[in-house]
């Protein structure tokens, strides 16, 4: 752990459904303040070693219910984050997630909120959409416009990146001076090639859902007769093994230290994820000295700078097979130490350090300063009476 802070802090996360990236930071934001994680719902296999996750909402009937249904739990946490007794006796409070913005904070508590994302699916993932939405997905959405605290309690905002700030200025109506920016944190010394020889394949890896499109770079890569490698897993798996040629190698979960050796070794990553917030995949992928043929969406095309340290196309199947085609020809023209030391701004010591400071400000800023004009004592004689 960190050296602690002279504030008590706790990190309160939405939920561990699963590890993905936002548990990832909210472990970080653990070990940067030496405080214990406060979460929803948490599955025990999502969480960290070395790190304290407190179940807010426990395992009880009407809580396995609950967590089954995004909708259910997202009515509940409205209640039940408002009123959490867990986290009133911290100086400090980082939210990790929009859904610990219901906390009611007392006044002599500062909250410092990280946001991913404002909430996906009444927002971007509703404006991007280009299916018909039914009733039920309506009032949904409107309900969620409406209702959701916006982080109206925190002392201070903070992104994880530039286009999550868009979002935060244009559905919360913040301005962009109000909104810090800060990565999200990357081991990039842990991934670092260190020399190793690249072999003749690409890879991909991801939870293997509809959104993150493993799909297109499956069709791609076995139309363009290129070696893929696949790490992960999800309910897609069975469909995408289906559709895929003889080029195509599904590894399956992937232990870290595995899954760093077959990146940094890799002719280069290929990401194709819908619109993302941030995206951790192409910053390792780049920390190992690894270029990226990553989508033009989301935060992925800021990414990467086409040609440079990655190649960038719109999300097709004959528009990927044409740029695979060209990296195989020409590659990308910076090697792999630049590409490495591209990705160092991502360190978990710059995120620690950022994150450290905007909290010591917030709670500077937060605290009360009132104009009163206060008399002057009396100086004492020594035996305690009055001049």
């Amino acid at each position: 752990m960190t050296e602690a802070t002279e504030y008590r802090v706790a990190v309160a996360h939405e939920h561990y459904p699963e590890r993905g990236g936002g548990e990832m930071v909210a472990d970080e934001l653990a070990r940067t303040f030496d405080a214990d994680v406060y979460a929803g719902f948490v599955n025990e296999d999502a969480t960290s070693e070395d790190v304290a996750v407190h179940d807010l909402f426990g395992d009880g009937i009407a809580g396995g219910f609950i967590r089954r249904s995004i909708i259910l739990r997202d009515a509940y946490y409205q209640f039940a984050w408002a009123d959490a007794p867990e986290l009133r006796d911290f100086d400090v409070v980082v939210t990790s997630g929009n859904n610990p913005g219901w906390f009611v904070p007392r006044d002599d508590q500062t909250v410092v909120s990280y946001v991913h994302s404002p909430q996906r699916t009444p927002y971007d993932r509703w404006a991007e959409s280009d299916s018909n939405h039914g009733p039920v997905a309506h009032l949904y959405a409107k309900a969620a416009r409406q209702f959701h605290p916006e982080g109206k309690y925190s002392d201070r905002l903070v992104a994880n990146s530039e286009l999550v700030r868009r979002r935060i200025v244009r559905y919360w109506g913040v301005s962009p001076d109000d909104v810090d920016v800060v990565y999200p944190p990357v081991d990039v010394d842990e991934w670092s090639r260190h020399d190793r020889e690249t072999g003749d394949y690409y890879v991909t890896w991801s939870r293997l859902y509809p959104s993150k499109h493993i799909e297109t770079i499956v069709r791609a890569c076995t139309r363009a007769g290129v070696n893929l490698v696949v790490g992960g897993t999800g309910p897609e798996r069975k469909r995408l093994e289906r559709i895929a040629g003889p080029t195509v190698e599904f590894r399956g979960f992937v232990e870290w230290d595995e899954l760093r050796q077959l990146v940094s070794g890799a002719k280069a990553t290929i990401f194709a994820a819908e619109n993302e917030d941030f995206g951790m995949v192409p910053i390792e992928s780049m920390a190992a000295g690894t270029p990226v043929i990553g989508v033009r969406d989301g935060f992925t095309e800021f990414q990467i700078s086409d040609d440079v340290n990655g190649l960038l196309f719109d999300r097709s199947v004959p528009d990927l097979v044409e740029v695979i085609e060209q990296f195989e020809e020409h590659g990308v023209r910076s090697s792999p130490p630049a590409i490495e030391n591209f990705a160092q701004q991502f360190s978990v010591d710059r995120f620690r350090t950022e994150m450290r400071r905007i909290v010591h400000e917030a709670v500077e800023s937060a605290r009360v300063k009132t104009g009163l004009d206060y008399p002057t004592p009396r100086p004492t004689v020594p035996d305690g009476g009055e001049t």
